[in-house]
């Protein structure tokens, strides 16, 4: 009879239930995991100097285009306006200089460092805005409080100077100059007093009169613009003697971190690390431990003279130089513009001057004399109304910044941010946990699911049996009917005839890669479940090495298959039956010295025939196939094998391995029976799942189906007396064994 072989199952890909399953096996590394991260982030976190933070806001009015700076109407106005302000970058970098931070520290007398650290200072502009936000970060929120406003202060306090020097020098050179324009005013009106009353002149004509007053707004204008020009050199003149005194960059010292104590700190780490590992194997007082112990107190004393930070000079640009630079272009503009105006201006000089010379001679002198009372009498009014605006522009001592938003004392710190902090090492306690399972995972070789199964090999699964616990029978003979494992083991028997549809199985060989996997338990309790089932089922025992049936079924160990193989009984004289109707069981008997030679054998063959012919079912009970080659030799000669996998023990290599000896045996392998699974595991919700229905039902017999436990010594036991509540299950025994009984009358 040729057997079929059922189609390979290709390798199944990972799904996400598949993914969960292994989370719930290796949840205790990722729980182990996460509670190691998360301590050493605590710790951290409570070890670490808390850092805080105060910001305040500094207001700069920006600078504006002098009109009247050309403006022939007013001539001073470069020197009498007030001192413009700089940009916003000029601000920040003068508040950045290492000397005006230092006047600030001393002016309020702020110590440099607390708990071993240095305030740290950033300035920088708010975009799109005239607004400066001054921060400063420590560890005594009340220093950098202080620090903050007092620099916002000094920064005012600066600027407010600067406009008062302004004004001031513009009022100690208006002084003098506005007294000699009044001396002046004096003299012209005493000289043309003086002409008009010498010479008796009449009045001038309107004509003459308006011709002398242009030429002599002209020749006004010309003085204003020289002296102008005078003053705008004079300017140009110092910024450039103030450029060249300046350097190009200023130094200052900055706090860094010490890299060598942080690479003496890595080195320390590494040799505790060593030293637990040392641990594991050795006391500390060993040779080994207490060397390493000496090396780390040497590493740590150097660790502990290294300072934990570093001052380092740091050269950045000087904001005088920018401000003297951009102070010179703009000098050089204005005597560029002052220049071409006094061009146009002479010009027009000198057309009006050849119309006064057409007056007449009386007109002249006295056109002159009008001329120079009316300029002197301008420019006193001029220089006395800007000196008197200049002292009212002192006494308002105006400034071109404010402080906009002072600095509070903060009452948290900004670092370590323990909530942040705590988040961040349960996410990478958390995804370390994970990884670790995974790498769990990979690096394991056992069998945790039928997934597992499924991949290497290519096999379905044909049962998930529970795991029976020491203190209950290991028979489904003494076990409740509807109990886990009975319905484990008839889903298994039914999964076994649902393979046999097209190519019917009278034999069937059960084994296993390693030994303690159940196989033997398997066997028996597959054999109950077909003989409950109606058939004529018959159990041999083939491990000839470590035979293990008669003790399940309580029966003697002879005589036995070797004694039939032997010719020392008959097939018949060595059956033996038991409490089970139906079931019969042929013993492994004598153990002899070359078991796969005996079960390779032609009367092994034999043997298999006859008890096809007298059985609906024979199951074979042999030695896990890889240590020995029993159950290979064996599994040539059988319609179907069916291996046990112990599920978390097994080997995957093993399996590998085992599938392949059966398939160079050209043996039929129907599938895996997953045995020994534990409630509390994902898989058992295969089998215990299923026994919902058992919580409203009543127990048979103190939990028991009325079975007897196995232990009939097959001589002539009684069949299993079965509960009311196995009325179903009586009737189809009955059915079954009666049909068999006709069957086998029939054969005979």
């Amino acid at each position: 009879m040729s057997l079929g072989v059922p189609p390979a199952l290709g390798p199944a890909d990972l799904n996400v239930q598949d993914y969960l399953d292994i989370l719930r096996r290796r949840k205790w590394i990722i729980l182990q995991t996460l509670a190691v991260i998360v301590a050493i982030g605590v710790v951290t976190t409570a070890m670490t100097t808390p850092i805080y933070r105060a910001d305040g806001k500094l207001y700069v009015e920006m600078a504006v285009n002098q009109i009247n700076t050309i403006n022939s109407e007013n001539p001073l106005a470069g020197l009498l306006a007030l001192s413009q302000p700089d940009n916003v970058q000029t601000q920040v970098q003068l508040l950045q200089s290492e000397p005006f931070i230092e006047d600030v520290y001393h002016a309020n007398n702020i110590p440099h460092e607390f708990r071993g650290i240095t305030p740290s200072i950033q300035v920088a502009p708010i975009e799109g805005t005239n607004v400066i936000r001054i921060s400063a970060e420590g560890a005594d929120p009340k220093q950098i409080s202080r620090l903050v406003n007092g620099m916002m202060t000094k920064h005012v306090e600066k600027s407010s100077i600067l406009s008062a020097q302004g004004v001031k020098d513009a009022i100690q050179y208006l002084e003098p100059e506005t007294q000699k324009a009044e001396k002046t005013l004096e003299g012209a009106e005493a000289a043309l007093l003086d002409f008009r009353r010498k010479h008796r002149v009449p009045e001038m004509l309107a004509q003459a009169e308006s011709r002398t007053r242009e030429l002599v707004d002209l020749e006004t204008r010309e003085r204003e613009i020289a002296t102008t020009l005078a003053q705008k050199k004079s300017m140009l003149q110092r910024a450039r003697h103030k450029l060249a005194g300046e350097p190009e960059e200023r130094m200052r010292l900055a706090t860094s971190n010490n890299n060598r104590r942080a690479a003496i700190q890595a080195k320390i780490d590494e040799l505790e690390y060593q030293r637990e590992a040392l641990l594991q194997d050795y006391k500390p007082s060993h040779p080994k431990v207490r060397t390493l112990d000496g090396l780390l107190a040497e590493v740590r004393r150097q660790r502990d003279a290294q300072p934990e930070f570093l001052k380092v000079p740091v050269y950045a640009p000087n904001p005088r130089r920018d401000r003297l630079e951009d102070e010179i272009a703009g000098l050089e503009g204005e005597l560029q513009a002052l220049t071409v105006q006094q061009m146009i201006n002479h010009d027009h000089l000198q057309d009006r001057r050849g119309r006064v010379n057409d007056i007449g001679n009386w007109e002249g002198p006295l056109a002159v004399l009008n001329r120079e009372r009316e300029q002197a009498e301008k420019n006193y009014q001029m220089l006395l109304g800007k000196l008197q605006d200049l002292r009212i522009r002192s006494k308002a001592n105006r400034s071109f910044t404010k402080v906009v938003e002072t600095a509070g004392v903060p009452l948290s710190p900004v670092r370590p941010r323990k909530v942040v902090n705590l988040l961040f090492a349960s996410l990478a306690g958390l995804f370390f946990g994970v990884c670790m399972a995974f790498l769990q995972e990979f690096l394991d070789d056992r069998v945790n699911s039928p997934e597992d199964v499924d991949r290497l090999v290519a096999l379905p699964g044909l049962a998930h049996i529970a795991l029976i616990p020491g203190t209950e029978s290991k028979l489904i003979s003494s076990l409740d009917m509807r109990s886990p494992v009975t319905e484990s083991y008839r889903g298994l028997r039914s999964a076994i005839t649902f393979s046999s549809i097209e190519a019917p199985i009278s034999t069937l060989l059960v084994s296993s890669t390693s030994k303690g996997e159940g196989k033997s338990l398997t066997t028996a309790n597959l054999a109950i479940a077909m003989a409950y089932e109606g058939r004529r089922v018959v159990l041999v025992d083939a491990d000839l090495r470590r035979p293990n049936v008669h003790r399940l079924l309580d029966l003697p160990p002879n005589p036995g298959l070797t004694d039939v193989l032997a010719g020392q009984v008959t097939l018949e004289e060595a059956l033996q039956p038991t409490s089970v109707q139906g079931l019969t069981v042929l013993t492994a008997g004598t153990i002899p010295p070359n078991p796969a030679e005996l079960l390779s054998s032609e009367p092994m063959d034999r043997l298999i025939d006859a008890l096809r012919m007298s059985s609906d079912v024979v199951l074979f009970d042999t030695p896990p196939c890889l240590p020995v080659t029993d159950a290979q030799v064996l599994s040539s000669k059988v319609d179907g094998v069916v291996m046990v996998v112990e599920v978390g023990a097994a080997r995957k290599a093993a399996l590998q391995h085992a599938k392949r000896l059966f398939d160079q045996a050209h043996a039929r392998t129907l599938g895996v029976v997953f045995n020994k699974i534990a409630e509390h595991t994902a898989e058992g919700y295969y089998y215990y799942g299923r026994t919902y229905y058992l919580d409203d039902a009543q127990p048979l017999r103190n939990g028991k189906n009325g079975h007897s436990n196995g232990n009939g010594n097959g001589k002539g036991h009684a069949p299993p007396a079965l509960g009311p509540a196995d009325a179903e299950e009586r009737r189809v025994y009955e059915r079954g064994s009666s049909q068999t009984a006709s069957h086998g009358e029939e054969e005979r």
